[in-house]
């Protein structure tokens, strides 16, 4: 889900004439879940927000001129359309991967507030395993809490999730 919390600023990526791939920065590589937004300057302008093509729509041929587009390629590459026709630096915010927990050292991507949420949704991942009739309750009580938290995202950033 992306949430406010989190999102991130990328490193700028310079576009250059006739090239329509580029590599994110080493930083930004394997964690970026979706562009959240992204917009083009040169020299002497900023222009409007690049349209987001998160699902790999983009083609890989396309007409040349100032990029309109962007979307997502790999976990380590993105594709600007139109091919671009001249120097421009790419500026832009992800939405970031949670944390894959390979350790028992690994902390929550998340808020303090959505403790609750995640032990409950431990709790039914437990039930399930475990093959408990209790699992769809927790599970039907899990889904509830997080429905609202995501409400309550809705209502203090004004955004849909």
């Amino acid at each position: 889900t992306r949430w406010h919390w989190n999102s991130a600023a990328c490193t700028n990526i310079g576009l250059t004439l006739n090239v329509s791939d580029y590599t994110m920065a080493a930083a930004d590589q394997n964690i970026v879940l979706a562009i959240e937004q992204a917009y083009l300057t040169d020299a002497s302008l900023t222009y409007p927000p690049l349209s987001l093509e998160n699902n790999h729509l983009l083609p890989a041929l396309s007409g040349i001129g100032r990029p309109f587009a962007v979307g997502l390629l790999s976990p380590t590459q993105i594709r600007v359309f139109n091919t671009p026709d001249g120097t421009y630096v790419m500026h832009w915010r992800k939405y970031k991967r949670p944390t894959v927990f390979a350790a028992n050292t690994e902390t929550w991507d998340v808020p303090g507030s959505f403790d609750a949420c995640i032990k409950q949704g431990m709790i039914w991942q437990l039930y399930s395993f475990k093959d408990d009739l209790r699992a769809p309750d927790a599970e039907r009580s899990f889904m509830g809490l997080l429905q609202g938290l995501a409400q309550t995202e809705r209502l203090t950033v004004g955004r849909r999730l």
